[in-house]
């Protein structure tokens, strides 16, 4: 990509020199000699979360599991479980976040939990994406620069009632 963009330096002058050759990958900024270390300093943080979840979402997210988990208290918080690990919670936070748009975005594209799911959980799982996709954009911190988005800090309809049948159903 870097290679790319040299390329077309020539054509937009605007463009500014080259930064990200060291820079970490979101999540990428931990602190600790290794990732062994780094996640031992987590576990403290989420007593209540489940060893082989807290290692998955640590190699998912990086330092990023610090805002999927923000308010977390136990796994109640999490939401629905969808199977094979994935709750609510980082489903909301992959469509917020990272702009998942189906449930096989999730389940194949920024994960491989689809090998876990069978085709009802797939089913309840695109139904809850795109119920939220349909909801008004939710913004967790207000925007630092004018911003012409709405701004709906609660749940969509459509996304609570598909909450509350899963809720019912599981």
């Amino acid at each position: 990509a870097e290679s790319a963009l040299q390329a077309l330096a020539p054509y937009f002058p605007q463009m500014g020199k080259s930064w990200n050759q060291n820079a970490p990958l979101p999540g990428g900024d931990i602190d600790c000699a290794t990732f062994s270390q780094w996640l031992a300093t987590l576990r403290p943080q989420f007593p209540w979360l489940p060893q082989a979840l807290l290692e998955r979402l640590a190699n998912a997210y990086g330092t990023r599991i610090q805002l999927l988990l923000e308010q977390c208290n136990s796994l109640k918080d999490l939401g629905v479980h969808f199977g094979a690990g994935l709750y609510q919670r980082e489903v909301e936070f992959l469509v917020r976040e990272e702009w998942a748009r189906s449930a096989d975005d999730i389940l194949w594209r920024r994960s491989k939990l689809g090998l876990h799911f069978n085709a009802e959980q797939r089913a309840q799982l695109e139904g809850f994406v795109q119920a939220l996709l349909a909801a008004p954009i939710s913004c967790e911190t207000p925007c630092e620069a004018p911003c012409e988005m709405p701004h709906d800090t609660s749940h969509s309809t459509a996304a609570s009632a598909v909450h509350d049948s899963l809720l019912r159903a599981g």
